[in-house]
């Protein structure tokens, strides 16, 4: 019996589903949002003096984002597969 080597299986392609794409976009606009905030004030002082303002930020601002893009459809499309008119539809 012949088994299959590497070259003759099928190559899948990689790609994130829009769940996953959500969780990405999460957590980079969460990390994205606290240097911001680390460089803004120029060091991480801010975590003592700016605690309060810096959470009501953030609890509003990437639920803010996360809901826009999703009214928009970043999270309904197969990025893989879209067209120059999928990306016009968003614009």
């Amino acid at each position: 019996m012949k088994t299959p080597n590497a070259s003759s299986s099928v190559v899948r392609q990689f790609w994130l589903s829009n769940r996953q794409l959500l969780i990405v976009d999460s957590t980079v606009l969460v990390f994205c949002w606290g240097l911001s905030w680390t460089l803004g004030f120029e060091g991480l002082g801010w975590l003592t003096l700016w605690r309060e303002p810096a959470t009501n930020h953030l609890i509003i601002s990437v639920p803010l984002w996360l809901t826009i893009s999703a009214t928009f459809g970043l999270y309904r499309r197969s990025w893989v597969s879209a067209s120059v008119e999928d990306l016009e539809n968003l614009i």
